[in-house]
């Protein structure tokens, strides 16, 4: 990674046991790892520093190790040289970050075009928070860039795996109790850029880096389906989401016009400020990701993204979030601009369970469908709203009344359950839709006709503890049925939401949603 400069601290953590060994045990002031010395407008990741005050270091330990790595200080951070007879390591720069060190990110980081770096399973990274959000601490895999970010699965026991963990520096991974429950918005977020289709001319910023920074550029006129950002796998962000500007925020997962030859599943966000996971386009596919208490959408979805998706989990809690589903096929703002261009996002999603923010919660309708999206959900659980199911576009230009209308956008054999828009249980369709006059009427029958159901599928949650709830994801009650998945890349289940009734939760070992207790 060419001039990449970063902070890391020589320690190793083990997320099950809460143990932390220090080596080198080298006493530096806090301000030595605050340093902006080590920056490197042209490539490095420091283009400025500082602490916010917003954000309390009561929890960062100061007597711990810190050593400014970086190419010019000699300490090469396992560079290893090309070697043409390994594939691997066939790179201008391969970088591999180990699970004997904590890395503290100053600012934004890039993994540049040509580079690779790869993360070791119970690898530890912690973002700082920055006086500057432009400069928002931030790991960015560039266009071109590849990343292997590839935690321990526990031998396909997820009780067993050994996750790499995004987060705060303020984060004491061996505490999952020192930080406040609702504390976001302390760093950024991940951010992971390719060259996979989308349906804009050219390449464009992505969201949450300013516009004149060159290597947060995604997408190009010579786009590849099969472009290959690499793997982020058994993972959680953590107390992310900084927000650079109105409108401008950083998601926990965010991915730009990524392609299908790059892996991404098993990955949790908890408590980021903004969305959980966006899409800006590309056709990456994705299983087993879980948006757990964020800020704002859960899965947000625009320019174009057509992947497939299955075994989604969304968890609002009842003082922050908004739509567990936002999906747009253009970009602009609700009802004009491009929503006109093509491609038309068309995910297929299959087996989602969203849980809304409860029966007095904040939050808005499960699914607002706008901007000209197209795409089908299947075989899905939508549980405790406090408005309704969905919401589907109708605007004077290209938009999603259309997409409906056509059976381009649909949402079917899904069970909706406890939304408080419904005042009658045996007829309730039209209660589950915003929509309003014949349009919302018609939006209704379609739901009914699409095989949805509204009866209860046996999950449940506990909000006797505040806004801190724990929550039963596995159905208690018979949700089989549903539809037949088209397509290789799914799993051919015969039950409908996230989570086997008769197996166990796939959500539980290896997230911090259920290191802190959420799960029944």
């Amino acid at each position: 990674m060419t001039n990449m400069s970063l902070h890391t601290t020589n320690t190793k953590s083990w997320f099950r046991t809460g143990l932390v060994l220090l080596v080198f045990p080298v006493m530096i002031a806090l301000a030595g790892c605050d340093s902006n010395d080590s920056s490197m407008d042209g490539d490095g990741m420091n283009d400025g520093g500082g602490d916010n005050p917003a954000v309390s270091y009561a929890n960062y330990d100061t007597t711990e190790t810190a050593v400014v790595f970086s190419e010019q200080s000699g300490n090469q951070l396992g560079v290893v040289p090309d070697d043409p007879s390994n594939n691997e390591n066939a790179r201008e720069n391969y970088v591999k970050w180990t699970n004997d060190n904590t890395y503290h990110l100053d600012g934004r980081t890039f993994v540049n075009p040509g580079d690779t770096l790869e993360i070791e399973p119970g690898t530890v990274v912690k973002g700082i928070s920055n006086q500057d959000p432009s400069n928002a601490s931030v790991l960015v895999v560039a266009n071109g860039g590849t990343i292997l970010a590839d935690g321990n699965p526990g031998s396909n026991d997820p009780s067993q795996a050994d996750p790499i963990i995004f987060t705060t520096r303020e984060d004491d991974v061996s505490d999952p109790n020192d930080l406040l429950p609702n504390l976001d918005g302390a760093w950024g977020g991940v951010i992971i850029l390719g060259n996979g289709p989308k349906n804009f001319p050219g390449s464009r910023n992505v969201e949450g880096i300013p516009s004149d920074v060159d290597r947060a550029s995604f997408g190009s006129d010579n786009e590849d389906p099969n472009d290959d950002s690499g793997v982020f796998r058994f993972a959680h962000i953590r107390y992310g989401g900084i927000s650079i500007g109105s409108g401008n925020e950083i998601n926990g997962l965010t991915m730009g016009a990524v392609g299908s030859g790059t892996t991404i599943e098993w990955v949790e966000v908890f408590n980021n400020q903004d969305d959980g996971f966006e899409w800006f386009g590309g056709n990456v596919n994705g299983r087993y990701l879980f948006a757990s208490r964020v800020g704002d959408d859960s899965f947000d979805i625009d320019q174009g993204y057509s992947g497939n998706l299955q075994f989604l989990l969304a968890i609002q809690t009842p003082t922050r979030g908004d739509r567990t589903g936002e999906h747009d096929s253009g970009d602009s703002d609700f009802g004009s601009g491009d929503e006109g261009d093509t491609p038309v996002s068309n995910p297929q999603i299959y087996n989602a369970t969203y849980i809304g923010s409860g029966p007095s919660g904040q939050g808005d309708v499960s699914l607002k469908l706008r901007d000209n999206f197209g795409g089908n959900y299947y075989n899905s659980i939508f549980y405790d709203f406090p408005v309704q199911l969905i919401e589907v576009e109708e605007a004077s230009g290209p938009d999603s009344r259309a997409r409906w209308e056509s059976g381009e956008l649909t949402v079917e054999s899904s069970i909706a359950w406890e939304f408080q828009s419904v005042s009658d249980a045996n007829a309730p369709f039209d209660d589950l839709v915003e929509n309003g006059g014949s349009w919302g009427a018609e939006v209704a029958d379609s739901l009914e006709a699409y095989g949805n159901t509204y009866e209860d599928p046996g999950l449940s949650r506990d909000l006797s503890a505040g806004d801190f709830q724990t929550v039963g994801v596995i159905p208690s009650n018979d949700v089989s049925g549903g539809q037949t998945p088209d397509g290789s890349f799914f799993e051919n289940v015969t039950y409908r939401g996230a989570f086997d009734p008769s197996g166990s939760n796939w959500a539980t070992g290896w997230t911090f949603s259920d290191e802190v207790g959420m799960f029944q």
